[in-house]
């Protein structure tokens, strides 16, 4: 899930720079779904509240959205440019304008940025989102796939029934394999034994805490967090200063 969520950050990152506003939206959707599944990730979530917090719904939809957004605008701008003059089809433009409002982009930068906008690089997106869906969903299955409060009383009662029976066996008065002190000897092994057993299922509740866990996975959703947070500033001081640069140059011309 981490190297599909790496995958789609080079995607963006590969866009023209003229889509600086596309891109920064984009990557708000990925800072915004690590977000979530570092809140999916941590110690004592239950149930109900993965499915209070939307389990089903995730920024993928967004990114979803406006990724189709963009390869329906790049495709109708190839289209008029390329297919529409060849066919000699009449068309009406409007058509097309929703998706170039949506996307905040002038005709002419949707023409300056198509001829970079690969088909394989559509694709590749999509295929990244599709697995990333995948795993999202086998994750999420697994979180919630439990043992039934039955299975622990089964292993209880398993446990309680072996205890009785070696108390019954050994509430003689004549022991003739074990001396006394034998019997106490393999009692506290018995007794250690459903106990650390008892601690292990306990500690295997909840994979994100205790001795077995994976929390350890999830330090790199911080880090893909903080990139792409770094990449989002860096944009916006660009075009700080390219702004300011374009006032100083206003102010410094002679009128």
């Amino acid at each position: 899930e981490a190297n599909d969520l790496r995958m789609l950050c080079t995607m963006v990152d590969s866009l023209p720079g003229d889509l600086r506003g596309v891109k920064n939206q984009l990557r708000e959707y990925l800072v915004q779904y690590a977000s979530r599944v570092i809140a999916e990730s941590r110690p004592g979530l239950s149930q109900d509240f993965q499915m209070f917090i939307g389990s089903m719904d995730t920024e993928m939809n967004g990114f979803l959205g406006m990724w189709n957004k963009l390869s329906m605008s790049s495709y109708s701008t190839m289209y008029v440019d390329t297919m529409l003059p060849a066919s000699n089809d009449p068309v009406n433009e409007s058509c097309f304008q929703p998706y170039q409002n949506q996307l905040s982009l002038t005709p002419n930068q949707l023409q300056s940025t198509t001829p970079f906008l690969a088909p394989l690089i559509f694709s590749e997106t999509y295929d990244a989102m599709t697995r990333l869906r995948h795993e999202r969903s086998t994750r999420l299955s697994a979180l919630q796939a439990t043992y039934p409060p039955l299975h622990y009383v089964i292993l209880v009662l398993l446990a309680g029934s072996i205890c009785t029976v070696f108390l019954m066996e050994t509430n003689q008065e004549l022991l003739i394999f074990l001396s006394a002190l034998q019997l106490r000897i393999l009692w506290s092994m018995l007794i250690g034994t459903f106990s650390a057993l008892a601690v292990v299922n306990y500690d295997m509740r909840d994979p994100f805490q205790g001795s077995y866990n994976v929390a350890v996975s999830v330090d790199q959703f911080y880090t893909i967090r903080e990139a792409i947070c770094a990449t989002i500033q860096m944009d916006q001081e660009i075009v700080k200063d390219g702004d300011n640069f374009a006032i100083s140059r206003d102010l410094d011309t002679p009128k």
